[in-house]
């Protein structure tokens, strides 16, 4: 039930968040047509995380992103994300995240480059592990996250981009009978769609 509530909820932010930002593109008329424009990333994961604190260990995934440019250099930014490992930290415990998060993107361009910058917010979902709260230890949990980092889009066609680096700390709220929150380092690459 917290799951399907914290997911709606989430979802709608997004989706208004979005509406909004093309909206007050579209509401803008001096705005050049370049700025009113629809990306979509696709990218893979490779995820470093920390059950307590000193145990890391690495996670495979990719995720999925959306983002409408509402004025010159911003957009509004939708993330879906997904990361797995069978085995955390040499437990034999695996583990499941998937995490659903949006917010502001500031973007410059540099020569051919494109660096961007970007903060997002939203809910985790980990499953098919263990999530120990006092004497209970369920096999999933939902809890708050936040992600902050950047990256470097090459252009190698007029409506296609290489996402050559994208590195971010992302900061998650799980149960782990420890801090109930964990650091980690996302490292992606992939592709950029620029629909219009």
């Amino acid at each position: 039930m917290r799951l399907q509530i914290c997911g709606k909820v989430l979802l709608a932010g997004a989706w208004i968040v979005l509406a909004a930002c093309g909206g007050w593109a579209k509401g803008a008329g001096n705005v050049p047509n370049q700025l009113d424009k629809l990306d979509l990333a696709a990218t893979y994961n490779a995820f470093q995380s920390n059950v307590v604190a000193g145990s890391h260990f690495w996670m495979n995934g990719g995720s999925a992103q959306v983002g409408v440019r509402f004025a010159p250099g911003w957009s509004c930014i939708a993330d879906v994300a997904g990361q797995h490992t069978a085995n955390m930290a040499s437990t034999g415990i695996g583990l499941d995240l998937v995490a659903m998060t949006f917010g502001p993107q500031y973007a410059v361009r540099v020569r051919r480059a494109v660096l961007f910058g970007q903060a997002r917010f939203g809910m985790a979902r980990g499953s098919s592990s263990l999530f120990p709260s006092g004497a209970a230890a369920p096999t999933s949990d939902t809890g708050a996250t936040f992600a902050l980092g950047g990256g470097i889009d090459l252009p190698v066609r007029r409506r296609l981009s290489v996402r050559v680096a994208h590195a971010e700390w992302e900061r998650t709220q799980l149960n782990n009978l420890n801090s109930n929150a964990q650091n980690s380092l996302r490292l992606s690459t992939g592709l950029v769609v620029h629909l219009r």
